[in-house]
């Protein structure tokens, strides 16, 4: 039985072990790979690989994988936060339709006393304040959209603005200014039809036509108010039609 000595990679020597002691190292882990063989009757010194035919390199340990962290936005939505545009908007818009509540509770009740006048104003600037906090909600929303300048699809065609549409759909909605204003001249010319046949021939069913207009024009004046980015994407990326909505 040969006597062999090993010289590990950071030069320290060790033996003589037999050929099994070696094995058995070599199964534990404990002759590492590069590591130099010699027994009596060798010229030099010989590596492991070349002189045993069982010797390979050793496996590397298993690797134990571990799931990453999910994401916080991911993590059930428990981390999710708040825009604080939208809290701000909210809150407003509450304290607002509360004082208008309690003007109309008071006015009620007192009648005589002016001093609640100044309720609904300032209800009402609260609540257009809120709108203000939509409108900046919304932009922050659709960063992406504001940060490359939207154009219309018509290179002739001015920008249309969020802002005179729901102005004119709020206070020039009889005559469908705003639905002219978006190249919608078709809904346009039905509104102008509605309102002058209410006038003309007051019957009920006209009356209803002309209340739904009026609310209807109202909600998208708010909503266009809003949200500009929306607005934006629909009447400035899109081609204007006479019956668009």
């Amino acid at each position: 039985m040969n006597d062999y000595h090993i010289t590990r990679p950071d030069g320290t020597q060790e033996g003589p072990f037999s050929e099994e002691e070696l094995k058995k190292l070599y199964q534990d882990r404990k002759l590492p790979p590069d590591s130099l063989v010699w027994t009596p009757g060798w010229a030099t010194w010989t590596a492991c690989k070349d002189a045993f035919s069982w010797y390979v390199a050793p496996p590397s340990p298993p690797i134990t994988a571990t799931s990453p962290p999910l994401p916080v936005a991911l993590n059930n939505g428990q981390e999710k936060k708040t825009s604080p545009f939208l809290q701000n908007a909210w809150l407003h818009m509450a304290i607002g339709v509360g004082l208008i509540v309690i003007f109309v509770i008071c006015i009620n009740l007192w009648p005589q006393v002016r001093f609640w006048r100044f309720l609904i104003l300032i209800g009402a600037i609260i609540i257009f304040k809120g709108f203000g906090y939509f409108r900046k909600h919304s932009m922050a929303k659709g960063g992406e959209t504001q940060a490359a300048p939207v154009r219309s699809v018509h290179a002739h065609e001015r920008h249309k603005s969020s802002i005179i549409a729901g102005l004119l759909a709020i206070f020039l909605w009889p005559v469908g200014a705003h639905k002219f204003y978006n190249g919608s001249w078709g809904w346009g010319i039905i509104y102008i039809v509605i309102i002058v046949a209410a006038f003309i021939n007051p019957n009920p069913l006209l009356g209803v036509l002309w209340i739904s207009e009026f609310i209807l024009a109202l909600i998208q004046g708010i909503w266009w108010l809003a949200n500009p980015v929306a607005y934006h994407r629909k009447h400035n990326e899109t081609t204007p039609a006479p019956m668009k909505w």
